[in-house]
């Protein structure tokens, strides 16, 4: 069947391209804005679907496709991959993110706690010392 050399390269592309926004997950307005884009394209042709449900086996069979069910089943398991992606990448993101802010917060309460014993100890001189130094994570680890 020569037809399905077409779909076979249309799944081939749209998998390819899933792939890239894993690999390369495109940040920023515009990696956003592709991404709308594609879920907007794909409501719309759910919507075009349901409206019009004979479209479905007309285009799958012009795809090479036997049902326009199957036709279906591929897009939906390509959207879904393509979720998956875009939300393994912002969980990613979300997680370094907060393992930063994780680490800043307990820097500023080793700080406040090295100032806190400062203030309350006898000897002043040491602790102006202390203070004039940058905190690191082994100030973390030693309190």
């Amino acid at each position: 069947m020569p037809n399905q050399l077409l779909i076979k390269a249309i799944l081939i592309t749209a998998l390819t391209l899933v792939a890239l926004a894993i690999v390369w997950p495109g940040k920023g307005a515009r990696g956003q804005a592709i991404r709308h884009l594609a879920w907007l394209l794909g409501l719309g042709v759910g919507v075009l679907a349901v409206i019009f449900p004979n479209t479905t086996g007309t285009v799958a069979s012009w795809l090479g496709i036997g049902r326009g069910t199957d036709l279906l089943l591929y897009m939906a398991i390509i959207f879904f991959m393509g979720y998956a992606v875009t939300t393994s990448v912002h969980s990613r993101a979300s997680d370094r993110t907060l393992t930063q802010l994780a680490r800043k917060l307990a820097l500023l309460e080793a700080q406040l706690r090295k100032e806190r014993d400062c203030n309350a100890a006898a000897s002043h001189a040491t602790c102006t010392a202390e203070r004039t130094r940058p905190l690191d994570t082994q100030d973390v680890v030693e309190l």
